[in-house]
């Protein structure tokens, strides 16, 4: 699987959910993984392996990188929320940070 079309732009990328304001970034020394920060209490690292179309969820500790508890792993990408940085942003992250703050996860 690629890299979706413009992911570069999403890095910045603000969004919210209910009152929770939050912000991507996108590590480009990991080759393209996500991190989602914000209002919440935890940085989530969406470490995403593109190659085989597979990502780990981990809600890392603030301040320390990207160790914490890992949430999914090994889950596959969906091919069509991924074929670019809109539906990527808006139909895979925003959902799934909205479940997890909505089921106080994070």
């Amino acid at each position: 699987m690629n890299i979706p079309v413009n992911f570069n732009k999403i890095d910045g990328e603000k969004f919210n959910i209910g009152s929770c304001g939050f912000v991507i970034e996108v590590d480009y020394a990991e080759s393209g993984d996500v991190w989602v920060t914000g209002d919440h209490k935890w940085p989530l690292c969406f470490d995403i392996d593109w190659q085989k179309g597979e990502y780990a969820l981990i809600k890392c500790r603030p301040g320390d990188g990207r160790h914490g508890d890992v949430l999914v792993s090994d889950a596959p990408l969906v091919k069509f929320l991924m074929k670019d940085a809109n539906s990527f942003v808006h139909t895979f992250l925003k959902d799934i940070v909205s479940t997890l703050l909505n089921n106080n996860i994070i």
